[in-house]
Order: C-alpha cells, then structure tokens, then sequence
C-alpha cells in the first residue's frame, strides 16, 4: 500500500514520546520529548510546529501523558485521531482480547502489514521489547514481552546495595571479562540481551515453520535496537510512526468509501 499521508504523528511511549511530520508519506521533521515532561506540562506539546494546521493521529502507553495531549489539544482546538484497538478491525487477527494490546504494538503491526510480506515477526526494543507475530494463517496471533535492555540495568541499580545505577546509551565495552563492577554489569548487559533476543527469535522462527512450513521475517524496530547487531533482521526505526500514518490513512478511505 503506498502512504501518502500528510500530517503528525505522536508515539507516547513510556520513556520518551517521538513526533514526526510526514509530507506526501515522507517524514520530513522529528520532535523527541521526555514522556514524564509532557505529564508535568502539557504546555511542551508547544515546542512541536503547525500542531493545529495538519491532520494528528496518535497512540499511547501512558494515560498520563494521553490525558495532558487531550488537555493540550482541547486548549488549542487541535483534532486528534487515537489509534486503539478498534484498528485491529482491518486486520485478521486470532488475538481473544485485542483490547489489552499495547496500541504502540497495533500500530507497529499495522505497518509490517503494509510494508512486509508476512509471516513477520516484529520486535520492538524500549522500556520493554515486544515480539508481535502475524501469519497469513492467523493473521496477528499475540507475542512476546520481556523487560527492556534498560529495565535490566535499572534492576540491578534499585535493588542491590552496592552495585551502581548505569545508563544503556553511555557504556560500550567489547571485551567478554570484565575487570570492574561497571565492566561486569555491562557486559552482561550488551552481550547477555542480544542473546537472549536471538534465542527467543529462533524459537519463535522453529514453531512458526513447524506450523506453516513457510519462513518468517524480522523486523527490527524501538529506540534500543542498535545494541541488536543481526543482519537478517530488517531495521525501521520509525515503524511505530508509520503504523500510525497508514492507519490514518486506511480510516479517511474507509470514511469516503462510506
């Protein structure tokens, strides 16, 4: 399906919320804001360009931050489409309740489904990493969720007495022995959570062939997916985004065709 869709797309993660401005399909600008700040002051939601003059969908994984939006955008008369689990609806789906999906992981299966070729396995790797399975059998089945690359450090960090609270995005080492503390932790991190993901992809890789006799692909997306070097794995960083810009898209012609 081509996109060419024109208008503002809002990802409220948990961490960090993304903005991006498509013109004709294209994303052109990108805005990148501290979720827990959009809770505090939905007056930032300001920083983001021609908010009220474009069309705006959205989806969310912290009602906080989607309360301040609505709050924002009920100030400045700002139209927003929220992307739930209503969009499920356009696509066959075997899940038993669609609503307890995270609508981050809708719209990212809304967009493999547009750009990809399924079976597909799509891996999303943030606060937490999500694996979402769609099959030409089943359409979306469900998935996977385990803490992310982050929460490991952050467990570590809040839990034990003496070990340091560490940053993923600060620390690289390639070495297998770590000669400090901050070495170990780290270690373990960049090289035990790749691992952990390639395992759990084979797995999911085994039991889809089992059923279908048909190969699945990979696509990689979320904010903490370079510490995942595979390259078998297809890379869209802004799939999220896309999801939501196809969405919107598939709703205005659903609409007009009414």
């Amino acid at each position: 399906m081509k996109l060419d869709y024109s208008g503002h797309t809002i990802d409220i993660g948990n961490t960090m919320t993304t903005v991006h401005f498509f013109e004709n399909g294209v994303i052109k600008k990108e805005w990148k804001i501290e979720t827990h700040d959009i809770i505090n002051n939905h007056n930032i939601i300001s920083k983001i360009e021609c908010l009220n003059k474009f069309s705006c969908t959205y989806c969310s994984v912290s009602p906080n931050a989607e309360n301040s939006l609505i709050n924002y955008s009920n100030a400045y008369k700002i139209k927003l489409h929220n992307l739930n689990s209503k969009a499920l609806s356009r696509i066959k789906t075997s899940y038993p309740s669609p609503t307890e999906i995270g609508h981050d992981r809708i719209s990212n299966v809304i967009a493999a489904t547009s750009i990809k070729k399924i079976p597909c396995i799509v891996i999303d790797m943030g606060t937490a990493t999500t694996f979402d399975i769609i099959t030409q059998e089943n359409g979306y089945e469900g998935g996977i969720i385990v803490p992310g690359a982050q929460g490991f450090l952050d467990y570590l960090g809040n839990n034990t007495a003496l070990l340091p609270n560490l940053k993923l995005k600060n620390y690289k080492h390639q070495n297998m022995v770590g000669k400090s503390t901050q070495q170990a932790i780290m270690i373990g991190t960049l090289k035990g959570y790749p691992a952990m993901i390639s395992s759990l992809v084979d797995l999911l890789l085994q039991e889809i062939n089992n059923r279908i006799k048909q190969a699945a692909s990979i696509i990689l997306t979320g904010g903490n997916n370079e510490i995942l070097d595979n390259q078998s794995f297809e890379k869209v960083p802004n799939l999220t985004s896309l999801g939501l810009a196809y969405s919107f898209q598939l709703n205005l012609a659903e609409s007009i065709s009414k």
